[in-house]
């Protein structure tokens, strides 16, 4: 793998299983070059599990009522303004 920041964003494709079949093998050349590189793997994945476990839900539907809910609330507040002739 090429540099540091490279082999951080392939471990991460490939633990999300994103990974293009190149980088795949490319990542497990890697994994075969060193025992230290499956251990990094293992903590990447056991790390990034518990990350996703606790990812938030978002409704896109939810955020729109809300962001229109608060549009709609300060146009309310707004005071009347001059009519020229």
């Amino acid at each position: 793998m090429n540099n540091e920041k490279d082999n951080w964003v392939l471990i991460q494709r490939y633990v999300l299983g994103i990974a293009l079949p190149e980088e795949r093998r490319e990542l497990e050349l890697w994994l075969d070059k060193d025992p230290e590189n499956k251990k990094c793997l293992q903590d990447v994945e056991e790390i990034m599990a518990v990350s996703l476990e606790d990812k938030i839900e978002v409704s896109a539907e939810r955020s729109w009522k809300d962001i229109n809910l608060d549009l709609t609330d300060k146009d309310s507040r707004k005071k009347p303004g001059r009519v020229a002739f």
